[in-house]
């Protein structure tokens, strides 16, 4: 009963100071902010309150607790807007089944592609070509998370994240010759979650916060990094309607997101499940400006001993286009 008490004091507190203050602020590494798992793009980026594996180090590092393997591995691919390409992976690891806890490491990349970079020039062209440059971005990180009862789960991650925008002149001298000065920074940066199984049925409710980290100067420019703070709850709804149990599932999920640069928003997902094998998913999260509905389909088996799963996302971006998502899962 405690933990309960002290899971719902610790929501109130921390969205009242969040929700002060309707100000927008701009931030940087926005990758860090990115959804990139299959499964949980596919149901609209509701997270917070599932049960976990690996990828949790992404969503809620507390639910990482619940693994119910000794080990998982997760990695898989974003095609974005523009051709620009996101990975990840995930690794968790849970001794003695967990008695000491969980552990996990995690990486996520990007990449842009190849770009021309030129500058002004006072010739017929108007510019020079000064090669060609490719912006870079990653972050590693290392998770922990320990379920402190039967009910109740924490977790955290810290990340390690660099930024390289590539260089570009500054400082031009005769013949044509510049100097050059490069735009590359990095940054640590802190997940915080919270996993309350209710012991009602299969409800649960988490709580996250991501991104947590100081103010970082870039040139000139002062700015934070992605702030997000959420709250959400999960249910599997076939337990209310009591449908063979056995063969089907639907799980809900439903979070409520505080980003420190954009409005709140509401994330909601489905995902129906057959013999606990074959997955329909679907999700929306709103307001947003341009992304609407995702679909997904999934497909999990046990071979040699070994569980094997496959995740695919389409999320329509309006005028930017279909993104999808592929994603894999290895546990034992």
């Amino acid at each position: 009963m405690k933990y309960k008490i002290v899971l719902i004091v610790t929501a109130l507190c921390v969205y009242s100071s969040f929700a002060q203050t309707e100000k927008l602020a701009q931030t940087g590494f926005k990758f860090l902010s990115i959804n990139y798992d299959a499964r949980i793009s596919a149901m609209g980026g509701s997270s917070v309150a599932l049960q976990g594996n690996s990828t949790s180090l992404f969503y809620n590092p507390a639910s990482m607790a619940t693994l119910e393997n000794v080990a998982s591995i997760a990695f898989g691919q974003y095609n974005a807007i523009a051709d620009f390409k996101y990975q990840y992976l995930s690794v968790a690891f849970a001794p003695e089944n967990g008695l000491y806890g969980v552990f996990g490491l995690s990486y996520i990349g990007a990449d842009y592609g190849v770009f021309k970079g030129t500058a002004r020039a006072d010739n017929a062209q108007g510019f020079i070509d000064i090669g060609e440059f490719s912006p870079e971005n990653y972050a590693i990180g290392f998770g922990y998370a320990k379920s402190l009862s039967d009910k109740f789960s924490v977790g955290g991650h810290i990340k390690y994240g660099y930024q390289n925008l590539s260089g570009g002149p500054v400082q031009f001298e005769q013949g044509g010759m510049f100097d050059v000065s490069e735009y590359d920074m990095n940054v640590l940066a802190y997940d915080f979650g919270l996993l309350y199984r209710t012991g009602y049925k299969s409800i649960a409710i988490g709580m996250y916060l991501r991104n947590f980290s100081d103010e970082k100067k870039y040139i000139r420019e002062k700015f934070q990094l992605p702030l997000v703070f959420e709250i959400g709850l999960s249910a599997n709804l076939n337990e209310f309607i009591d449908f063979d149990k056995e063969v089907h599932s639907l799980l809900l999920a439903l979070d409520r997101t505080h980003p420190r640069d954009s409005y709140e928003a509401t994330n909601l997902g489905l995902e129906y499940g057959f013999k606990n094998t074959f997955f329909l998913r679907t999700g929306i999260a709103t307001p947003t400006d341009e992304e609407g509905l995702s679909f997904g389909v999934g497909f999990a088996q046990n071979l040699f001993g070994v569980d094997l799963a496959i995740d695919y996302a389409y999320t329509n971006f309006g005028v930017f286009g279909d993104v999808q998502r592929f994603g894999f899962n290895i546990a034992y």
